[in-house]
C-alpha cells in the first residue's frame, strides 16, 4: 500500500513540464500538491477548472486520469489513458501502467499483462520500477490460472451503511455477540481530525486519525457504523485489534502516527459502564521495531507481523506463548510461511492448527496482498504449503485482515478492490462449505485411565417410585425415557420431575455432562421430523437450564428409532445419558435401545453441513442413522449421518458422501453419544483403541 502511494507520488512529481500559461502552471502545480496529500477530489476539481488542462494538456490529462483511477472511476481513466496512447507521438510511459492496473482490477489478467509489458519495454533497463512491474506481471499470470478454479465462497460489500469514500479497515468479529462486527476506520469526523506524519494538527497535509467503531447485523442488513465511546477514540489514532478470549477486554493500538505507539488493554464490562481503565498490554510486541497486527489466540499465544531485522524479508510473521507467567521471545514461523515478500494479518483458528495469512509473494498472489491459509503438522514440525484462497476472496487489490466466525460459514476481511466505496472496504464471506477448522470445541470431559468398561451409577429406589408414578399421563416416564406428543406434555408435573431428576443427577457429581436424545418416532418426512425433535430438545434444554444446569453441560441429538419401537401412540421419545466422574451415570435398568447403533459407547457419523435453518436433502433419506446434533453455545445445527463403529467404515461413508458431492463431509467421533474432538479422543485411546486412527 505504501509503496503505491510512494510511486504515485513519484509519477506525479517528476513529470516534464513544458511552456504554459501561469495560470495553468499554477493550477497543475496545486493539483499535484493536493494529489501528493491523497486529496484527489480537490485535485481533480482544480485541473478540470481549466479547459486547456483537461481538453489539450497531454499532462494534464494524464493527471485527471490519475484522479480518476484513485477515485475509482475507471471507465474514465481509460478512455483518457487510450486516447493519450493512440493520439500522442510520445505519451508519457505511465499512461502503459496504469492502463495494466485497470484491466488488472478487472481481473482481465491476460489484457493486463500486455500492457504492463509495453510498459517495460518503454522505460530504461534501470528503471526503479522494473522489478515492481515484473512481479505485477507474474501475478498477472498466476492470476489467469486462478480465475478458472470453483469460487470456495459467495463475497459481497458490507455496504454504505459500514463503508464510506474513505478507509475501513481490520474487522473483528464480537466473541459474545455472533451478530456484531468491530472495526477500524480513517474517515471524517473522528475526534483526531487530520493529522501529518508527526502526529501534529494539520488541516491541509494530513490524514484523517483512526478511530474504533463497531455495527450490527440485523435481519441481513448490516446497521450504520457506530464510532466507539469518546473514553477510547481520542486525538490520536485508535485501531481495535482483537478481544481476549471470553470477550470481556479489548485489545488496541493508540499512537501518534499509526505506525509509533501503543498496545493498550481495557476491560469491556467497564467500557458498557463507561468506566474506563485503560491499561498496558504488556507482550514482546513493540511498533517501534516494525511489529503490529497481532492475533491473541485463547489469551496464550499472540501471532503478529513484523519488519524486525533477522527475517526473511519485508514483513514476517511471528509468535510468541504465553508460559510461567510471561511471553516467551518472539518465535519466526519460519519458511514455510515467510518470505521474501511480505506476510501480515494472521488469523488461527479454533483447531489450534491452521493459520490464514496474507501475503503478496509474486508467483502465488493475484495481485497485492492475497489471503492464503496453512496447517501447522505436528508430526513434522511444520507448516503445510500455504493455499491461495482464490477468486472472489481475493483480488487484483490488497486483501487482508481476514477472520473467520466461529460459524464456520462466514469470514470478513478488508480490500482495497476498485469496486468498493473508498480506499479500504470491509467485506464478508459465505462460504459453500463448512470449514471444519473452526469446529466449536467439545467441553473437555474428566480424562481418566478405565480398566474394565465404566460402571452404572445406580439411583436412589425413591427416585425410580418417583418416575414410576407417572405412567398414566401423556408424557409418560419410565427408566431414563420420556414418551411425549407436543411441547406442552413437557411442561405437566410429571415431565417436571422428570427433568427435577436430571438435575439432580448433573449435581451430584464433578464436572457431568448430559446427551439429551429426542426420537421422531412418527413423521412422514424425515428431515421434518429430525427438525420437529431438534426443536423439542432445545426446549428441554432451556427447562434444564433455567433450574441450573450449565449450557456447556448440554448436548443435544435429534435422531429416528431403529428398529421402529412398540409405542405407536407417541409422537417423540426423550432419552438422556449422563457423563462424568469416571463413569457413564444412565438412570434405571438396562432397556431396549432406541437406536443401538447410536447408542453404542463409540461410534463415529460423518458431518455433511451445518446450519441454522431446516435442511432437506435426499442424503437424509439415502443414508442410514441421519441426526441432528446442538450445544447451546453454537448457533447452527449439525447434520450428520451414517453410524459405524471403527474408523476405517467412517472413512468409506466419508468417500461416498464426497462423490454425491458433499465436499466438506467431514468425520466425528462419538463417546457415550456426545461428539469428541481428535486431541480429547486420546484420553479413551486405552478404553477405545479404534480412536487411536481418528486421534492421531
Amino acid at each position: 500500500m505504501n509503496m503505491m502511494r510512494l510511486l504515485l507520488l513519484l509519477l506525479v512529481l517528476i513529470g516534464a513540464t513544458n511552456s504554459y500559461g501561469q495560470s495553468d502552471a499554477e493550477l497543475k502545480k496545486r493539483a499535484k500538491e493536493f494529489f501528493a496529500w491523497q486529496r484527489y477530489d480537490d485535485a481533480l476539481k482544480t485541473l478540470q477548472s481549466s479547459r486547456n488542462l483537461s481538453r489539450n494538456d497531454a499532462e494534464g490529462r494524464f493527471l485527471i486520469a490519475l484522479c480518476q483511477y484513485q477515485l475509482h472511476r475507471l471507465d474514465e481513466a481509460a478512455t483518457i489513458l487510450q486516447a493519450l496512447v493512440e493520439k500522442e507521438k510520445s505519451p508519457f510511459p505511465e499512461c502503459w501502467f496504469y492502463l495494466g492496473k485497470i484491466f488488472h482490477a478487472r481481473h482481465q489478467f491476460a489484457e493486463a499483462g500486455r500492457h504492463f509489458k509495453v510498459y517495460l519495454k518503454n522505460i530504461a533497463p534501470d528503471h526503479p520500477n522494473r522489478r515492481m512491474v515484473v512481479d505485477i506481471v507474474r501475478r498477472c499470470a498466476f492470476g489467469q490460472e486462478m480465475q478458472y478454479k470453483p469460487a470456495r465462497a459467495y463475497v459481497e460489500n458490507l455496504g454504505r451503511a459500514v463503508n464510506s469514500p474513505y478507509d475501513e479497515f481490520l474487522p473483528v468479529v464480537s466473541p459474545n455477540h455472533e451478530d456484531r462486527l468491530y472495526f477500524s476506520s480513517i474517515r471524517p469526523g473522528n475526534i483526531g481530525g487530520k493529522r501529518n506524519e508527526r502526529g501534529a494538527p494539520d488541516e491541509q497535509r494530513g490524514q484523517y486519525a483512526s478511530d474504533m467503531f463497531f455495527c450490527q447485523n440485523q435481519r441481513g442488513t448490516w446497521t450504520n457504523a457506530q464510532p466507539m465511546p469518546y473514553q477510547l477514540n481520542g486525538p490520536q489514532h485508535e485501531i481495535l485489534l482483537d478481544f481476549n478470549k471470553d470477550g470481556s477486554a479489548l485489545i488496541y493500538f493508540r499512537g501518534p502516527t499509526l505506525q509509533r505507539g501503543d498496545l493498550l488493554i481495557d476491560t469491556f464490562r467497564q467500557l458498557e459502564e463507561r468506566l474506563i481503565s485503560t491499561d498496558p498490554f504488556l507482550t514482546p510486541i513493540d511498533t517501534r521495531n516494525g511489529d503490529g497486527t497481532p492475533f491473541l489466540f485463547n489469551d496464550t499465544l499472540i501471532f503478529f507481523a513484523s519488519t524486525r531485522p533477522g527475517g526473511y524479508g519485508g514483513s514476517d510473521l511471528y509468535k510468541s506463548a504465553w508460559r510461567n507467567g510471561r511471553w516467551t521471545s518472539p518465535e519466526n514461523l519460519g519458511p514455510d510461511i515467510n518470505t521474501p515478500y511480505d506476510e501480515a494479518s494472521p488469523f488461527f483458528c479454533r483447531d489450534n492448527k491452521t493459520l490464514y495469512f496474507s501475503s503478496n509473494h509474486s508467483e502465488r498472489s493475484i495481485g497485492g496482498l492475497d489471503i492464503f491459509k496453512s496447517v501447522y503438522v505436528p508430526d513434522l514440525q511444520r507448516w503445510t504449503e500455504p493455499v491461495n484462497l482464490g477468486i472472489p476472496i481475493n483480488s487484483a487489490a490488497d486483501d487482508e485482515h481476514f477472520r473467520l466466525a466461529n460459524d464456520g460459514f462466514t469470514g470478513f476481511f478488508s480490500s482495497s478492490r476498485k469496486d468498493g466505496f473508498g480506499m479500504r472496504d470491509l467485506y464478508i464471506a459465505y462460504f459453500n462449505d463448512y470449514l471444519i477448522e473452526q469446529e466449536m470445541p467439545i467441553a473437555a470431559y474428566v480424562t481418566y485411565t478405565p480398566i474394565a468398561p465404566p460402571p452404572v451409577v445406580p439411583v436412589p429406589q425413591q427416585v425410580d417410585t418417583a418416575l414410576a408414578s407417572a405412567s398414566n399421563s401423556t408424557a409418560e416416564t419410565a427408566s431414563n425415557e420420556l414418551f411425549f406428543n407436543t411441547p406442552d406434555d413437557l411442561r405437566k408435573s410429571t415431565a417436571q420431575n422428570f427433568f427435577s431428576n436430571i438435575n439432580r443427577l448433573l449435581g451430584a457429581g464433578r464436572n457431568r455432562k448430559i446427551v439429551l436424545s429426542v426420537y421422531a418416532l412418527r413423521s412422514s418426512s424425515i428431515p421434518d421430523g429430525l427438525f420437529l425433535a431438534i426443536g423439542h430438545a432445545e426446549k428441554i434444554a432451556e427447562q434444564l437450564t433455567r433450574a441450573g444446569t450449565p449450557t456447556d453441560a448440554i448436548f443435544l441429538r435429534a435422531a429416528l428409532p431403529a428398529p421402529p419401537i412398540a409405542r405407536p401412540e407417541a409422537d417423540f421419545a426423550l432419552k438422556f445419558v449422563i457423563i462424568g466422574d469416571e463413569v457413564l451415570a444412565s438412570k434405571g435398568p438396562p432397556k431396549v435401545p432406541f437406536n443401538a447403533t447410536l447408542e453404542q459407547d463409540l461410534h463415529y457419523k460423518v458431518q455433511i453441513v451445518a446450519t441454522k435453518s431446516a435442511y432437506k436433502s435426499p442424503l437424509l433419506q439415502d443414508f442410514a442413522h441421519p441426526m441432528i446434533e446442538k450445544t447451546l453455545d453454537f448457533p447452527y445445527l449439525r447434520y450428520t449421518v451414517g453410524a459405524v463403529d471403527n474408523f476405517a467404515a467412517a472413512q468409506r461413508l466419508q468417500k461416498d458422501l464426497v462423490a454425491r458431492g458433499v465436499s466438506g463431509a467431514h468425520i466425528a467421533a462419538y463417546i457415550f453419544g456426545r461428539r469428541t474432538d481428535a486431541k480429547e479422543a486420546r484420553a479413551f485411546v486405552s478404553q477405545f483403541p479404534d480412536l487411536k486412527n481418528y486421534a492421531r
